[in-house]
């Protein structure tokens, strides 16, 4: 796999410097209790940024969905987030605001990446100069890197960097040679990593009239295929900002299948959002099966998969108010609304531990 050169300036290195030792990028951060298993956002009433938006601030829950623990504390707007193997750092994607002055802060604003060391109480960013975290961020499985989407001279593809923002990696360059596809050019995002490491799947699209779909490639460069279609036929009628297609997969323990969201057509809410529902397939595109409800006229989405095979996502409804989290099994059975944590967004499970997650997944 080719790799990037990436030389932080001076003035970078010596921010991360500080950022190390003294927290100097002012946030207030709590170490992560050790009953906790999930992570998620949450607007935070009263608390707005200096251009006036509600901040969301980071949250976990235990195992009752109690015991709710606030991690961060500095008034920042969090987007994508992911837990370090060893719970000891979050590697989060922060919106910088509303940066194309349109009004509201959303994906087409500028996003970084930020490592926040729950240990030692600091924070710094990495890859700057670069809009980073379309569509997701994860760790490796022995936490050396953090995998991501970042935008380089208007193209994006997958990356991975090690913490302290040495490394930089870049994981698709030949994503379209190794899929046999001629047409020049490609969108790649919503990237997750597989419990052994071995493999990242990730939303690919190669123009603006395909729908997105769900790839999968080995990390070593030596494999890519394309796992969903899309939706099929039906892709072409779900609405919404985002348009027609799949977001945001996630691998299951053995790496065998894969969970995300797909776009429907059953409603189109406020803000221009279609509908979603929460699927699943094997690796090989066979299996796909759908966990939200028929007809489901709410959003649906950014799904993760537990080491211990449970499924939870985000439910946006606009029916009856409900946002918050949702805990389903693999085969759609104990579907249920975790209405303690109502409000609580983009959520996911913590990791349990690196030998957990590896030993599992064999």
């Amino acid at each position: 796999m080719s790799q990037e050169k990436y030389f932080p300036s001076r003035l970078a290195l010596v921010a991360v410097a500080m950022s190390f030792a003294t927290g100097v990028y002012g946030v207030e951060l709590a170490p992560i209790p050790v009953s906790a298993e999930l992570i998620f956002s949450k607007k935070t009433l009263g608390e707005r940024t200096d251009e006036g938006f509600l901040v969301n601030e980071l949250y976990v829950a235990d195992a009752n969905w109690d015991g709710v623990t606030q991690i961060t504390r500095g008034r920042h707007l969090y987007n994508h987030f992911a837990v370090s193997p060893d719970r000891r750092r979050i590697a989060a994607i922060r919106f910088a605001g509303d940066t194309n002055k349109d009004g509201r802060v959303n994906d087409r604003d500028w996003k970084t990446l930020w490592v926040l060391d729950l240990g030692t109480g600091s924070e710094w960013p990495l890859l700057r100069r670069y809009n980073a975290g379309w569509g997701g961020v994860d760790w490796s499985p022995d936490g050396r890197f953090i995998y991501l989407s970042v935008m380089v001279k208007g193209k994006t593809d997958i990356y991975r960097i090690r913490p302290n923002g040495q490394g930089l990696e870049n994981m698709t360059r030949n994503l379209n040679a190794l899929l046999g596809v001629s047409k020049w050019g490609k969108w790649v995002s919503d990237v997750s990593v597989s419990f052994d490491g071995e493999m990242i799947t990730f939303l690919y699209s190669n123009s603006s009239e395909d729908p997105n779909r769900i790839a999968v490639a080995r990390v070593d460069g030596t494999q890519a295929w394309i796992v969903t279609d899309g939706g099929g036929p039906d892709s072409t009628h779900a609405g919404g900002q985002w348009g027609p297609g799949d977001y945001d997969p996630e691998f299951s323990p053995d790496g065998r299948s894969l969970c995300f969201q797909r776009a429907t057509d059953a409603a189109l809410l406020p803000g221009n959002v279609s509908s979603h529902d929460i699927m699943t397939t094997r690796i090989d595109g066979n299996g796909l099966a759908r966990l939200s409800p028929p007809a489901n006229q709410a959003v649906h989405g950014i799904c993760d998969w537990s080491v211990d095979d449970r499924i939870v996502f985000t439910e946006w409804s606009s029916l009856d108010g409900y946002v918050g989290p949702v805990v389903v099994d693999p085969d759609g059975s104990d579907y249920r609304r975790l209405r303690k944590l109502w409000r609580g967004e983009w959520v996911r499970w913590i990791p349990k531990g690196y030998r957990q997650a590896v030993a599992h997944a064999r």
